[in-house]
């Protein structure tokens, strides 16, 4: 398919390795900008976050048409709103770069993308989501205040399905963080830094 296509240029042609992950954390600075961003192009944090990382795949890899394994949850039902434990799947979102697009043009084609798999999500299978690079965004809310004790959620994550590079996007009360998880056999720790500077 599309996404299993792929190549990126910083990646060796090594044997699956173990999975790393390289941390970085936006300050409040850069994480307000893309709140600003997202606000000013009337679309989610979500979306543009989704955008920028195919809009940086593409200048990496020179393609022009491939597709990119986003995680979305699986609650479009009412009932299992509050249901506990992970819900959701890896959907393809595809990018198309053979034109003369604006970034704003991006994010709409991405806002799109993801409404309309999020359902038709029950018509996927897991081939379907099956490439190189994947994209996950978790939103953890606000901290909770209980008097003078206050909760706050760290972090929800899940391996469900194996990627050779993959962004999360983590935004919680602290910020923005940024989490590129990787295979160790393909990437190394430099090419993987390298990625995170070019997409900051």
């Amino acid at each position: 398919n599309q996404a299993a296509t792929l190549a990126i240029p910083l990646a060796n042609q090594a044997e699956a390795g173990t999975l790393d992950i390289l941390v970085e954390c936006l300050d409040e600075k850069q994480s307000t900008l893309i709140e600003d961003i997202a606000s000013k192009l009337a679309g989610s944090i979500h979306a543009v976050l989704l955008a920028a990382w195919q809009t940086l795949l593409a200048r990496l890899t020179g393609q022009t048409s491939f597709a990119v394994s986003a995680f979305l949850e699986g609650r479009e039902y009412e009932e299992l709103q509050d249901a506990p434990g992970l819900m959701g799947k890896f959907l393809p979102i595809p990018a198309r770069f053979d034109g003369d697009f604006r970034f704003s043009e991006i994010v709409q084609s991405v806002e799109r993308s993801l409404q309309q798999s999020t359902e038709w999500q029950e018509h996927f299978t897991a081939a379907d989501s099956a490439g190189s690079a994947a994209f996950e965004y978790r939103d953890l809310g606000k901290p909770e205040e209980f008097g003078q004790v206050q909760f706050e959620v760290d972090d929800v994550s899940g391996d469900l399905e194996r990627h050779e590079l993959k962004l999360v996007c983590v935004r919680g009360g602290r910020g923005l963080r940024l989490e590129f998880h990787y295979d160790a056999g393909r990437f190394s720790r430099s090419a993987v830094e390298r990625i995170a500077g070019y997409f900051q």
